[in-house]
């Protein structure tokens, strides 16, 4: 069994490290980030991969969980830890139709 809250802290001291760096950006996370869900998933034994760098086309998502066959199961950004929740929720509201919004 995977000791995920070594994983956990592993990440955590790992991110603070790039995120120290000035000249870090989201895609500077997208491999920590991959191995934590991945090790997440392999650990619930859910049959998903992570695909980092799906942004390059407008408009999409930092990274997804998805299956062999295309299925996306979640669609996940990455921030740098300076955002706000209320500047995120900004950002997806005009890339969004209001519709789309709860």
């Amino acid at each position: 069994m995977l000791n995920l809250a070594s994983l956990v802290a592993t990440y955590v001291t790992d991110t603070k490290k790039l995120a120290a760096f000035p000249s870090s950006t989201e895609p500077t996370f997208y491999p920590e980030i991959k191995i934590l869900l991945s090790a997440i998933l392999k650990e619930s034994a859910l049959p998903f991969e992570v695909r980092t760098s799906t942004s390059e086309a407008k408009g999409m998502p930092d990274f997804v969980l998805g299956d062999a066959a295309l299925f996306v199961g979640v669609y996940g950004e990455v921030k740098r830890e300076s955002a706000t929740l209320e500047e995120i929720l900004m950002r997806f509201a005009r890339r969004r139709p209001r519709t789309a919004l709860p």
